[in-house]
């Protein structure tokens, strides 16, 4: 129950906190919100940096987290400031790839070169888990030039709605339907069905009560609803199978009542980039 109710609380503090940084605190390109994705960025980088750690797999232990925020940084940069140049990200993580091949070969000791695979593996994918995927978060905001705090606020509705809703109605209504799932023993399946229909019903609720953000029909709107919703659930799924490897239960504690950040972005983290990709097909 204290779980529970640290959860309630969390959203109480969240959920006005989205509206003030999209809606308020606007100014510069949406800086506020860039800022608190940064953040969220270094604590992710480092989560994953402790699943390998935990699992004894080697990492560059600070470049890799760093050099993970940093992709949010440059993203910001040239969304703000070059907009016509849409590979800079790009151009920036091969430099990134780069100096990870050069750190981890310098970095190993001398007939240790076993090393140096896993190093570089471990590494990219701080770069990209959650580097390069909260990136998409940010690139989300280019969506509307008209109201792109609605598109987001769109995008955090889908994904949140999933998760909460599915969260609550395992808690109370599906303990008798757990799925047993290996990778996640307490999914139930009351909580599978009712959190994927809530993106959908969501998405609805866009359709009619901002109808600006739409050129297609509700039928499409609502695949796409699923979509985002089938996307939530394995990002979901994907940050319990790293927890397990890693022999741990939460990937932090930053966050009260969720554990760590990954363990509150997981489903933002693989639905961001297919929001991003999609979206455009069902909009104006």
């Amino acid at each position: 129950m204290k779980k529970f109710l640290a959860r309630i609380i969390v959203a109480v503090i969240m959920f006005p906190l989205i509206y003030i940084v999209l809606f308020v605190l606007h100014h510069f390109n949406f800086l506020a919100l860039n800022i608190i994705i940064l953040l969220f960025t270094i604590a992710g980088a480092f989560e994953v940096q402790n699943f390998y750690m935990k699992a004894y797999i080697p990492v560059l232990k600070y470049s890799a987290p760093i050099l993970s925020a940093s992709m949010a940084v440059i993203t910001y940069i040239e969304i703000t400031f070059f907009k016509e140049i849409t590979s800079l990200t790009y151009k920036w993580l091969i430099l990134i790839f780069l100096f990870i091949a050069l750190r981890s070969i310098l970095s190993v000791k001398k007939k240790d070169f076993s090393k140096v695979l896993p190093i570089i593996s471990s590494s990219s994918f701080i770069i990209i888990y959650p580097g390069l995927l909260m990136t998409y978060i940010i690139r989300i905001l280019t969506l509307s030039e008209d109201k792109p705090g609605h598109v987001f606020l769109f995008f955090i509705a889908l994904v949140f709605s999933n998760e909460i809703m599915s969260y609550l109605s395992g808690k109370f209504l599906g303990q008798k339907t757990k799925l047993k799932l290996a990778i996640s023993p307490n999914k139930t399946l009351v909580g599978f069905i009712v959190g994927f229909l809530s993106p959908i019903g969501v998405a609805v609720g866009f359709y009619y009560f901002v109808p600006q953000l739409f050129s297609t029909n509700l039928f499409s709107v609502m695949l796409f609803g699923s979509l985002i919703s089938l996307t939530s659930i394995f990002g979901d799924l994907f940050e319990s199978a790293m927890k397990r490897s890693a022999n741990v239960k939460d990937s932090g504690t930053l966050m009260m009542g969720r554990g760590g950040i990954l363990d509150t972005l997981d489903s933002l983290l693989l639905s961001a980039p297919v929001f991003f990709l999609v979206f455009p097909l069902i909009s104006y």
